[in-house]
């Protein structure tokens, strides 16, 4: 999903539409915990973004 996700200027977190987007359009159905689980990894690749674009500028 992070991959279909646009912006304009890095990434921008996956959005409750995206998930759902992908749902209908895949015909699988998260449980709420997997939902959750979708949206710690989100965080942690942004995080993981932002501190290789922090590196990137030390250098």
């Amino acid at each position: 999903m992070r991959r279909r996700k646009g912006g304009g200027f890095g990434p921008q977190p996956l959005e409750y539409a995206d998930i759902e987007a992908f749902q209908r359009l895949s015909g699988m159905r998260f449980a709420p915990w997997e939902v959750d689980i979708l949206e710690e990894i989100d965080d942690l690749a942004l995080v993981d973004y932002t501190a290789r674009q922090i590196n990137l500028d030390e250098d």
